[in-house]
């Protein structure tokens, strides 16, 4: 996808900004605070209906608008917009149409947003590359989403049914357990919708595996790197069994502690942990590697493109590794949007041809630049 016309408004200081001709790697350069971050911001909220910046919906709103509105026309001519009040009222449209769910908006535009919090790949929970894993496969595979919202039904039913008497937490006795009556259909349900999704997840790290490991080559030489998945029970047991194993801890605990919302992505380097053994650097690349894996897979399995933004690309990159990184983005034909404070950070990284444009923001405002 390739947006050719962008609108925002009221997105923190960005009160109006219109940019009629997006280039395929479009560069924001400008001092701290003048709103660079705020255009991938507005984009973002374009694509998934949230800013990736802050939780609350206040902060993002100009604070002289009672809205913030960002509009997107794409080289197709089909058109996306998103609307959030302070008063939580909210528009999502699609070719002019209104569409109810975020969801929508993330199929129509993927987009992938690489920043200091890339890191969290390897340095956050298990929680952070789930989502990674399921925005792959979310894309790509059609029934994702259905059997993912049945997952998140059953476990939060069987959550509930686990905590809803205080007993169900005690250490012992014959009144500690919830009859197993109660638990069998959301035991049968979770069961068979994880088998679903744990096959698509699994499918989809051994087809992502081979990009990532050459994107990887592409970025920086490392010890024999390595992407495993880990689906969330025992190799050894079905999740009917291992639901059955569990039963008493889920009930002392109150929580459901095996099925694929504790699925993992084990990230190696010379048969260790990824965090352990890379600089900060490194692990820009790696997580880099991975997400550029995601878009040439998205490309080779579907035909539709990725949309990249990188906030402050040069940090933790020298130039030798800034440049392989601009290569790699600019070879892949995704349209990216890039920002920096100092433009001759970027000048000379990118691949003849890969129609660069650059901006000068200042003050909320946003200027073409050279």
């Amino acid at each position: 996808m390739t947006i050719k016309r962008l609108h925002i408004s009221g997105v923190r200081n960005l009160e109006k900004v219109e940019i009629d001709d997006c280039g395929s790697v479009n560069i924001f350069t400008g001092a701290n605070g003048s709103g660079k971050t705020s255009v991938l911001e507005s984009l973002f909220i374009l694509a998934r209906a949230r800013s990736f910046r802050s939780t609350k919906l206040g902060p993002v709103i100009n604070h002289l608008a009672t809205r913030c509105v960002v509009f997107g026309e794409l080289l197709d001519q089909s058109t996306i917009g998103v609307m959030r009040s302070r008063n939580d009222q909210q528009l999502f449209k699609i070719n002019g149409n209104p569409v109810h769910t975020a969801s929508q908006l993330a199929e129509q535009l993927p987009l992938q947003l690489i920043n200091a919090e890339s890191f969290s790949l390897l340095e956050g929970g298990p929680r952070v590359r789930r989502q990674f894993l399921d925005w792959g496969v979310f894309h790509v595979e059609p029934e994702f989403l259905f059997h993912w919202r049945r997952i998140q039904k059953a476990i939060k039913q069987r959550n509930s049914l686990l905590r809803g008497r205080p007993e169900n937490r005690s250490s012992g006795g014959k009144n500690g357990r919830i009859a197993d009556s109660e638990l069998a259909p959301w035991d049968a349900e979770l069961a068979l919708c994880s088998d679903v999704v744990d096959t698509m997840r699994a499918a989809y790290i051994r087809r992502l595996a081979p990009h990532f490991l050459h994107l990887l080559g592409e970025l920086v030489a490392l010890d024999k790197p390595e992407i495993l998945y880990q689906r969330g029970w025992s190799e050894d047991l079905t999740l009917a069994q291992a639901l059955e194993r569990d039963r008493q801890r889920d009930s002392q605990h109150g929580s459901t502690h095996s099925g694929p919302q504790r699925a993992d992505i084990d990230i190696r380097v010379g048969g260790r942990p990824a965090e352990d053994v890379l600089s900060r650097g490194q692990e820009k690349l790696l997580a880099c590697a991975l997400m550029l894996a995601q878009g040439v897979l998205l490309h080779e399995l579907t035909g539709k493109t990725c949309i990249y933004l990188v906030d402050d690309l040069p940090a933790e990159l020298d130039r030798q590794h800034r440049q392989a990184l601009c290569q790699q983005l600019g070879a892949m034909r995704s349209q990216v949007f890039v920002t920096a404070t100092d433009p001759d950070s970027l000048r000379d990284c990118w691949p003849a041809g890969s129609g660069t444009k650059w901006f000068h923001v200042e003050h909320g405002q946003v200027l073409l630049g050279t």
